[in-house]
């Protein structure tokens, strides 16, 4: 069985509910790298000068690509769209522009392999500037890892009403998991185009959470009983796994990757 989860709910506010943290150790090797660029660029006099800025920069690029590979294994991602070149895949997960940083690998790759002439010491100073922005846009990324996120309809608030929880776990489990309260408008059994596909594994409207059997000694269950009588009765709710291959799939992990 699948259900289709309108695309709205992207639209919502997103909160980071837990995450794992990592040594800032792992991030600190390629601002040194970037520094040491930076220097050279300072006391820049002649064309070796400018390709060991080049270098090095290309360098500090790669010490940032090579861990946030191995912390969540883009390539093994399950989106059928999913590019194979890294800058294009951290593009496509909407982490970065890639254009810039493209353009100081191919000049690092054409100066050592045909002896290209290296770029003026202004362009160089740019790249400089790229490759800074490079490094401080993905370092949260690289030192706190989302595990699970939250989107509400309340823009923050914490609704109680309609939001959704996402799940995932790199890069042991690069699938989502996703739960949550949602209008009943916006979930079909039957196929929306550009809708979400949902494999559910619960299904159920609010109205059948209201009948119990509910002990009234229960404080748990009273609490429960009178969120879910404020509710619409044909609210849903849905806990199930992402179908990786429906469309805008990526988009949910744009929200896991872009808090």
């Amino acid at each position: 069985m699948t259900v289709w989860i309108s695309p709205a709910i992207l639209e919502w506010a997103p909160f980071i509910e837990s995450y794992r943290t990592r040594p800032f150790s792992e991030a600190r090797r390629p601002y040194e790298h970037w520094q040491h660029a930076d220097v050279l660029l300072a006391g820049a006099s002649s064309e070796f000068h400018r390709i060991d800025i080049v270098t090095t920069l290309k360098r500090a690029v790669e010490l940032r690509l090579k861990p946030l590979n191995e912390i969540y294994a883009f390539r093994r991602i399950p989106l059928p769209a999913m590019p194979e070149d890294r800058l294009t895949q951290l593009s496509y997960l909407g982490i970065i522009r890639p254009l810039l940083i493209a353009r100081l690998i191919d000049l690092r790759n054409r100066i050592e392999h045909q002896d290209a002439e290296p770029p003026t010491t202004a362009h160089c100073a740019e790249l400089t500037d790229v490759v800074w922005y490079f490094l401080r846009s993905t370092e949260t990324l690289l030192r706190q890892v989302i595990i699970d996120a939250g989107l509400d309809a309340s823009g923050g608030r914490h609704d109680e009403h309609h939001h959704i929880r996402l799940r995932w776990d790199p890069p042991k489990n690069l699938g989502i998991e996703f739960q949550g309260w949602l209008p009943h408008t916006w979930v079909s059994e039957s196929v929306k185009p550009h809708f979400l596909a949902v494999e559910p594994e619960e299904l159920s409207r609010a109205v059948d959470h209201f009948t119990g059997p509910f002990t009234e000694d229960d404080r748990t269950l009273r609490e429960a009983l009178t969120r879910h009588r404020r509710r619409d009765p044909k609210d849903v709710w849905l806990r199930g796994k992402l179908i990786s291959a429906s469309p805008g799939a990526e988009r949910v992990y744009h929200v896991l990757l872009g808090l």
